[in-house]
Parts: C-alpha cells; sequence; structure tokens
C-alpha cells in the first residue's frame, strides 16, 4: 500500500482518499488489497488466516473421514477373507464327511484315523492353493478336538500347538486354539 502511494506515475497510484481508505481496511480486515493485484496464493493466504478455525476443523473432519473409511475397507477385506476361509474350510469338511457317508456304505468302511488324515492332507492342500495361513490354523484347530476325542492326544496337542504358531497374529484364533 506504501509502496503504490509513493509511485512516481501518478497513474499508477491511488486515484483518491477513498481507494486508499478502502485498501487500508481491507488490510487491517486481512482481506485482499487493491495493491497487490489478484494474485491467487495472496488470495488463498489471506482466506486461510481470516478463516484458520473452520478451516482446521474441514481438514481434521476430512482426516477422520479418510481414516474411517480406510478401517472400514480393511475390516470389510477381513471378514470377507474369513467368510471365503470358512466357506473352504466347510466345502472340505462336506466332502471328507461325504467320503466317510459314502464307503461306509462299501465293503471297506473307512477307520476315523484313516478319515482325520485324509481330512489333514486335503486341508493343508486347500490352504497352499489358497494361501491362508489363518483358515489353516482354524481347520488345524478342528482337527486337533477331533484327534482329542479320538484320544490320541499326541496327534491333537502337535496339530494344536502348530495352529497356535499359525494364529499367532488372530487373537479370536488364539482361543479358539
Amino acid at each position: 500500500i506504501a509502496l503504490r502511494c509513493v509511485r512516481k506515475a501518478p497513474g499508477e497510484r491511488y486515484p483518491d482518499v477513498g481507494a486508499l481508505q478502502a485498501d487500508l481496511q481491507a488490510w487491517l480486515d486481512r482481506a485482499p488489497v487493491a495493491a497487490r493485484g489478484n494474485d491467487a496464493r495472496y488470495r488463498m493466504a489471506l482466506f486461510s488466516r481470516r478463516h484458520a478455525l473452520p478451516m482446521v476443523l474441514s481438514a481434521g473432519f476430512f482426516a477422520v473421514m479418510a481414516i474411517g473409511a480406510a478401517i472400514v475397507v480393511q475390516q470389510h477385506r477381513q471378514a470377507r477373507l474369513e467368510a471365503q476361509n470358512a466357506e473352504v474350510l466347510s466345502r472340505l469338511f462336506e466332502r471328507t464327511l461325504g467320503a466317510a457317508a459314502l464307503s461306509s456304505l462299501g465293503d471297506a468302511p473307512l477307520s476315523s484315523r484313516a478319515l482325520l488324515a485324509d481330512t489333514e492332507r486335503m486341508l493343508r492342500a486347500q490352504a497352499g492353493q489358497v494361501g491362508s495361513t489363518r483358515m489353516l490354523a482354524r481347520g488345524l484347530t478342528t482337527l486337533a478336538r477331533a484327534y482329542l476325542i479320538g484320544g490320541d492326544y499326541d496327534k491333537a496337542e502337535r496339530l494344536a500347538v502348530e495352529a497356535k504358531a499359525l494364529g499367532l497374529d488372530d487373537r479370536l484364533q488364539a482361543v479358539r486354539t
């Protein structure tokens, strides 16, 4: 403002006292002054100074919304993965039970140990294809219970220890194991 007042060319100075007064009042109000021109960065800087609290609150709101959205997306992915794992385990155990039911109709029924060993083999193969240690841990926990009920405590303990090691990052799986 001061430099515009002392310019050599009269056309570059304020045309009257009212224009100078308007620029001085704009400067006091932290509003854009005519002497600075129409620079967008200057106008944005003044706008953000005049509205600092609402801008900080808006930025905080959008940050919270973004974090919330990221959490929701992560939980959705986790739930979808859990549902897929449960579906794979369900199909696996259905196939095993179906094989047991069919073998009991034949001449040589399947022993429960052979059935559990076959289920474990298929579980490990399926978990390897899907690449899910959580699914493997969950299936091994179920098999460990079956071996426990069958009286094979050593095998049940080995499977439970393996399931526990695989599911260390999942608290719910640790409780199941």
